[in-house]
C-alpha cells in the first residue's frame, strides 16, 4: 500500500512538472507571438518608420504593404477598441511564467498601452507642428537621410515623397479640429512656422532634398541614364507634391494665424494640467506630483549653487581658466573617437561602429535643434549619423559636450549597447524620453571631466550647465502646471541675474511651445543621478561606476519606477 502511494505521488509530481513546463512554454510562445504581431502591425502603417527601424522586413515577418507615411487618425473609438483589446490579451498571459527578459518587455508594454490609452483623451491638446522639433522640421531630415541599399529603396522613396500631400492634409485637418475646439497655436508660433515654410521653399533648384538624393544614388551601381532618370523624377515629385504640401501648410497657417486664443501654457487650456501630468508619465516615465518635481528641482538648484560657491571661493582663478580652452573642433570625427576612448574607463565595452558627423543644412539652421542623432535600424548598427547645427554651437566647449550628448557616451553609445543586448524589436517602438534624453544629458555632464581642462573648471562648468537646465525646467513646470505668464517668469529669472527682456521672451516662448521637453532632459538626468546615489549609499566602497552604468544600460529605456525596482534587485546581488 505504501509502495503504491509513493508511486502515485511521484507520478503526480511528474505531471505537475510537465504541466508547469507546458504552461511556461505556452506563456512564452503566446507572449512572443503577441509582441511579433504588435510589431508587424505597427510597422505596416508607416513606410518611413519601417525603413528606419529594420533593413530586412521579411526577417521580422513583415510582408510588403502599401507605401505610406500614415496619417492622423481621428477615429478615437476604433483606437480605443484596439488598445483595450491588446491590453486584455496581455492580461491573459502569465507574467510570472515568462523569462526575466520577457518580464521586462511585458512591464514596458503594459505601461505603454496604459499611457497610450490615456493619450486618446488629449488628442486635440497634442501639437505636431512645433518650431525646431515638430514634424515639419523632422520630416525633411528623415527624407534626406533615407538610405538606398537597393534600387527598390529609390522607388519606395519617390513614392513616399508623393505621400507628403496626403499626410500634410491630415495635419491640417487636425489643426482645423483644434481651431474649432479653441485649442489652436498662438500667432507667434504660427508665424515661426510660416517663416520655416518660406525658408524650406526657397532655392528649390539647389534644395538639400535635391542634392542629397543625387548623393545617395551614388551608393548604387546605376548606369548614367537610369541615374539621370531618377534625378529628374525626384525633382518632379518635389515640385509637384512636396513643395505644394508645404505651400498649402504655409497658406493655412497664414489664413489662421490669429485663430489661437491662448498665448500662455497648458494651464490655461481645458484639461491642460491633466495633459501635462500625462506627458510626465508618458514622455518622461515619472509619476511624481508637481510638488514633488518642484522639490527635486529646488534641491538640485541649491546643491549646484553650493558647488559653484565653494569652487569659486577655494579657487578664485577658476573662472579665468574658461578663457584658455583652445582644443580643436575642426575634426568632429577625431573628437568622437577621443570621447569613445575616454569613455572606456567609466562605461562597459560596446561593439565598434562607424559614425558620420554631418552639418545641418545652412537654410535649416534657425529651425532645427542644436544637434541630433539618427537612430540606426535594429538589424544594422553601422548606420550612425550625428547632425550638428553650427548656427547654435558657437564655442569649442559646447561643441565638445554636445557631441558627447549625441555620440559617446550619449545617444549613439546607449543605442549600440541596447542593440547588443538583443531586446525584442517591439521595445524599439516604446518611447521613454526621460531615460533616453536623461542618459544623454548625464553623458554630457560627465563629458566636462573628459575635456582637457582642470577638474575644478569641469566641476564649475558642469554645475553651471545643470543650473541652466534647472531654470528652464522650473519654467517648464511653472508655465504649464502653475500658470505662470511671461511676467511671472521675468520676475523669477531676475533673481538669478537674467534681466535681458529679449532673452527672457525667447526662453518663455521656447518652453511654452514644448511642454515637458526640458523636464524630459533634466528630470531624466536627475532620476539617473538619484539611482546612482542610492547605489553608492547601499554599496559604499564596493560601488563600481562602470558596473552601475552597465546595470542602467542593460535594463534599457524604461519608466523610472521599473528601473528603481530593478535597481533594488541588482543591489542585493551586488553586495
Amino acid at each position: 500500500m505504501k509502495r503504491h502511494t509513493k508511486i502515485f505521488i511521484l507520478s503526480l509530481c511528474g505531471l505537475t512538472l510537465v504541466g508547469l513546463l507546458l504552461l511556461i512554454f505556452t506563456s512564452q510562445s503566446r507572449f512572443q507571438k503577441f509582441c511579433n504581431e504588435f510589431f508587424q502591425e505597427e510597422m505596416s502603417g508607416n513606410t518611413l518608420t519601417l525603413h528606419y527601424t529594420v533593413t530586412d522586413p521579411e526577417k521580422y515577418g513583415i510582408a510588403p504593404s502599401k507605401i505610406t507615411l500614415g496619417s492622423y487618425d481621428f477615429n478615437i473609438s476604433a483606437q480605443k477598441r484596439s488598445l483595450i483589446g491588446k491590453t486584455l490579451t496581455l492580461q491573459t498571459i502569465s507574467r510570472e511564467q515568462l523569462s526575466k527578459d520577457l518580464q521586462k518587455t511585458y512591464d514596458l508594454l503594459k505601461y505603454s498601452l496604459k499611457t497610450e490609452l490615456e493619450r486618446l483623451d488629449y488628442t486635440l491638446l497634442e501639437e505636431p507642428l512645433v518650431p525646431s522639433i515638430g514634424i515639419q522640421s523632422q520630416l525633411p531630415i528623415l527624407l534626406a537621410e533615407y538610405s538606398f541599399s537597393h534600387e527598390a529603396d529609390v522607388i519606395n522613396y519617390l513614392t513616399l515623397l508623393g505621400c507628403v500631400p496626403e499626410y500634410f492634409d491630415s495635419l491640417i485637418a487636425l489643426e482645423e479640429e483644434k481651431i474649432e475646439a479653441g485649442l489652436f497655436m498662438d500667432n507667434v508660433t504660427a508665424n515661426e512656422l510660416i517663416i520655416y515654410c518660406e525658408e524650406f521653399l526657397s532655392e528649390k533648384e539647389t534644395h538639400f532634398l535635391v542634392e542629397t538624393f543625387a548623393e545617395r544614388l551614388d551608393s548604387l551601381n546605376l548606369d548614367s541614364q537610369k541615374k539621370t532618370s531618377y534625378i529628374t523624377e525626384n525633382a518632379s515629385v518635389l515640385e509637384n507634391s512636396v513643395f505644394p504640401a508645404y505651400e498649402k501648410l504655409k497658406s493655412f497657417l497664414t489664413e489662421n494665424q490669429n485663430a489661437g486664443h491662448n498665448s500662455d501654457g497648458l494651464f490655461y487650456s481645458p484639461n491642460g494640467t491633466d495633459y501635462y501630468a500625462w506627458l510626465l508619465r508618458s514622455e518622461i516615465g515619472v509619476d511624481h506630483s508637481f510638488e514633488e518635481i518642484e522639490s527635486m528641482l529646488e534641491n538640485a538648484l541649491k546643491k549646484d549653487a553650493e558647488t559653484i560657491a565653494a569652487l569659486t571661493k577655494e579657487n578664485p582663478d577658476v573662472l579665468s581658466e574658461r578663457q584658455n580652452i583652445t582644443f580643436d573642433t575642426s575634426n568632429p570625427a577625431a573628437l568622437t573617437a577621443y570621447l569613445a576612448k575616454r569613455a572606456e574607463h567609466d562605461f562597459p565595452e560596446i561593439p565598434e561602429v562607424p559614425v558620420e558627423i554631418r552639418d545641418v543644412p545652412k537654410s535649416m539652421e534657425p529651425h532645427l535643434s542644436p544637434a541630433f542623432y539618427l537612430v540606426p535600424p535594429i538589424d544594422n548598427s553601422d548606420e550612425n549619423v550625428v547632425y550638428l547645427n553650427n548656427g547654435y554651437l558657437k564655442d569649442n566647449l559646447s561643441f565638445f559636450t554636445t557631441l558627447a550628448h549625441e555620440s559617446y557616451p550619449g545617444h549613439l553609445y546607449q543605442t549600440v549597447f541596447e542593440n547588443s543586448t538583443d531586446p525584442h524589436p517591439i521595445e524599439r517602438l516604446l518611447y521613454f524620453g526621460g531615460y533616453t534624453e536623461g542618459w544623454a544629458t548625464y553623458a554630457e555632464q560627465l563629458s566636462y571631466f573628459y575635456a582637457p581642462i582642470s577638474e575644478d573648471l569641469a566641476s564649475l562648468l558642469s554645475a553651471t550647465r545643470s543650473m541652466t537646465l534647472n531654470l528652464y525646467s522650473h519654467l517648464d513646470l511653472y508655465i504649464h502646471a502653475y500658470g505662470w505668464t511671461e511676467e511671472d517668469c521675468s520676475a523669477y529669472l531676475k533673481k538669478f541675474g537674467i534681466t535681458n527682456a529679449a532673452s527672457i521672451h525667447d526662453m518663455f516662448l521656447l518652453v511654452k511651445q514644448q511642454p515637458a521637453n526640458y523636464l524630459k532632459y533634466y528630470l531624466g538626468y536627475l532620476e539617473i543621478c538619484n539611482l546612482k546615489e542610492k547605489a553608492q549609499s547601499f554599496l559604499g566602497n564596493d560601488f563600481d561606476l562602470k558596473k552601475f552604468h552597465e546595470f542602467i544600460l542593460s535594463y534599457g529605456p524604461a519608466p523610472f519606477e521599473l528601473l528603481e525596482n530593478s535597481l533594488e534587485d541588482w543591489l542585493k546581488t551586488s553586495n
